[in-house]
């Protein structure tokens, strides 16, 4: 008993362990964090018992160590870790650049530092290839130039947008910048919205999400498939709480359950579901990634309460003059140091400002992001117009999806019915009415689901009050003959409203 005492204190002396709500660790020498259960950490073990014993290390003696070690690291006080971005306890901002190196962001400046070094223990997620902290160093002791590696090597390339797009270029460039940003603001700004890539098929949603993964991972990222079975869901909602950046493809259908996830990821508040792969017990995970989303059509767009937390970017076709696939991802690949750099030392920048703007104020990402893109001379200014066109740009995405849905937007723009109070007969007239002009304008598909009765169009109206629109407000109230009054007010004009 006393030898196994010495034992486990050898082991505690000469190994670093770390207890953390992500798991336990040892951390190497090289302050790489590794699990209990890892094959390195047996390894060790082994190496320091037979160095103690003087002789090799059985299976059996192992196992006793370390089930030794759990027992005593779980006994440990919590460390604050993190995949990607973490606040030490002076308000600093610890990035995460890979193979237990960070870089420490402050008003000062920034610093390189060993794992730990700040109180805070970063954990590489899986695929993530480290970045070269030389090279990384060097690039950040350059002239910070704004977001130009980011521009050079993603923004400058972004499909096309459609013709009736709100947003100019440089405001869509502004959005994708802003969510980049998003990546590395979970320790200010928990609640992120989400950024969905809605478009036809080959016009480079999926490849644009791609290059936005290899940026941050390296060049074995990938993405995801959809989100519509049980083991889909859990994929998505393993990927969110172990990955700093997520991404799911051709996510055109969400099952009931998965929008609630969404908007949990979105807000950053916990969620609840049967333990990963395991049992049917509930437990309780924290989201911690920025969530990439691309569809041809979204059905769930419908939903308002999803919506509002979107990022929009439309995309079409590309013309001729579009950067080919492979020369994107070689650009990825040459830019993804400098794009780091230009990204902490933005960072940093956002810390310094003055002190009415300091981390005990950032509440949410907007403001996180307005100030980390503020000193960008092109997309600074360009972020609030976007933000601002944004509702419209989830108009044109949700009307896309359902053609009904159309039908009622078009009614609810007609100066007849737009904030009156009408009954569903009145509504119905004025359908029939709005149904002629499309028809006549040759878009006769739109006609086709005009509703000509009063009880179908009531049914569907109150459907669309119960479940909230992107696209229309929608209430009623009893009238003084029993029947009842409804008020359709667009939630915008995508006709008259859009700011060039």
């Amino acid at each position: 008993m006393h030898r196994e005492s010495n034992l486990l204190q050898l082991l505690l002396g000469s190994m670093r362990f770390v207890r953390t709500e992500i798991d336990n660790f040892y951390l190497d020498s090289g302050g790489i964090p590794r699990s209990l259960d890892h094959r390195k950490v047996r390894r060790e073990v082994a190496r320091l018992i037979t160095k103690h014993t003087g002789k090799r290390a059985t299976k059996a003696k192992i196992e006793t160590a370390l089930e030794d070690i759990k027992d005593h690291v779980e006994a440990m006080p919590l460390t604050t870790a993190t995949y990607c971005t973490g606040l030490a306890d002076d308000g600093a901002l610890i990035v995460n650049i890979g193979a237990g190196r960070v870089i420490r962001v402050s008003p000062d400046g920034c610093t390189l530092q060993h794992n730990l070094e700040s109180g805070v223990l970063v954990v590489d997620p899986a695929d993530f290839e480290p970045l070269d902290p030389d090279a990384l160093v060097a690039a950040m002791r350059q002239p910070w130039t704004g977001h130009a590696a980011l521009g050079a090597c993603l923004l400058a390339h972004l499909p096309p947008a459609p013709p009736d797009c709100a947003l100019s270029p440089i405001q869509r460039q502004a959005v994708v910048a802003a969510f980049w940003m998003g990546i590395f603001l979970l320790a200010l700004a928990p609640g992120r919205p989400l950024l969905a890539f809605i478009g036809p098929a080959t016009c480079g949603k999926s490849i644009t999400m791609r290059l936005i993964m290899k940026l941050f991972y390296g060049a074995g990222a990938d993405v995801g498939g959809g989100v519509g079975g049980s083991r889909e869901t859990k994929d998505l909602c393993a990927s969110v709480i172990s990955r700093p950046l997520a991404a799911r493809d051709d996510v055109n259908a969400a099952p009931h359950g998965i929008i609630d996830i969404l908007c949990r990821i979105a807000t950053g508040a916990r969620f609840e579901l049967s333990t990963l792969y395991k049992t049917l017990a509930a437990s309780s995970y924290d989201p911690i990634a920025a969530l990439m989303l691309t569809a041809v059509r979204a059905r769930w767009s419908l939903r308002d309460d999803i919506m509002s937390r979107c990022l929009v970017i439309r995309m079409a076709l590309p013309d001729p003059t579009t950067t080919k696939e492979v020369a994107r991802y070689d650009l990825v690949a040459e830019h993804r140091i400098a794009v780091w750099a230009q990204t902490i030392l933005a960072l940093s920048a956002a810390l310094a400002r003055p002190a009415s703007i300091s981390v005990t104020r950032f509440g949410d990402w907007e403001d996180c992001v307005s100030a980390s893109l503020g000193l960008d001379p092109q997309l600074g200014p360009a972020l609030r117009p976007a933000l601002l066109k944004m509702p419209m740009e989830r108009i044109h995405v949700a009307l896309a999806a359902d053609p009904e849905l159309w039908m009622i937007y078009l009614l609810a723009c007609h100066p007849d019915v737009n904030g009156e109070e009408l009954t569903a007969a009145q509504l119905v007239d004025m359908l029939v009415e709005v149904a002629g002009v499309e028809a006549a304008d040759g878009d006769s598909h739109r006609a086709r689901h005009a509703v000509r009765s009063p009880k179908s169009l009531a049914n569907i109206l109150s459907n669309i009050e119960e479940k909230g629109s992107a696209v229309v407000n929608i209430t009623k109230r009893m009238g003084h003959d029993s029947k009842f009054l409804w008020c359709l007010t667009p939630k915008a004009s995508i006709e008259l409203e859009v700011l060039r």
